[in-house]
């Protein structure tokens, strides 16, 4: 704060120019670094859960394979011999497909594959060739990252740098605007 005098008037105090906007602006840099930060490390750990569930589903697709493959019919839900696993949200509800039909265009019937599982998993289909095992099933973190999350962590890193770089140089403003002036 500057000390200001007037001519009828007692010394006060002013904050010098640019002040309050500057700490505003710091402060909502913190806030986004947070955020980002706090997005950037939830991001692969939910993923990594997301993978768990996945292959609780791959084993039901397994089963379910293995079952039309003995009785040349889809299974009634729950698949029998099929381990219910706590990591699967629900059992699934298969159909056969042409592999054609699966919402993953890079998903591709192997020359051996008999039949094409699918599944409904609320926003998208799951699908599962038998016997390769192929599958549009992220199995592992890294399966996740390849097919493309590793962009949004990235880009919430970058943020979470910026972010604090940007605060950084604001508090150092800050320290120049608030030292005290030479006489």
């Amino acid at each position: 704060m500057v000390p200001v005098e007037g001519p009828g008037t007692r010394a006060e105090t002013r904050w010098p120019g640019g002040w309050g906007i500057r700490v505003f602006l710091s402060l909502l840099l913190v806030v986004i670094a947070a955020v980002c930060g706090f997005l950037g490390v939830l991001l692969p750990i939910e993923l990594a859960s997301e993978s768990d569930k996945d292959r609780a589903y791959y084993r039901q697709f397994q089963s379910a394979a293995a079952y039309v493959d003995r009785t040349g019919r889809l299974p009634p839900e729950p698949v029998p011999g099929a381990a219910q696993s706590p990591d699967a949200e629900r059992s699934v509800q298969f159909q056969l497909i042409e592999a054609s039909e699966c919402d993953d265009a890079a998903f591709t019937k192997g020359e051996t594959d008999r039949i094409v599982l699918t599944f409904w998993r609320g926003a998208w289909a799951e699908c599962y060739a038998y016997s390769s095992g192929r599958t549009t099933l992220h199995l592992s973190l890294g399966a996740y990252l390849r097919a493309g999350w590793w962009q949004a962590i990235a880009a919430f890193g970058t943020i979470f740098v910026l972010a604090i770089a940007g605060t950084i140089g604001l508090v150092r403003q800050l320290r120049r605007l608030r030292a005290p002036m030479p006489s």
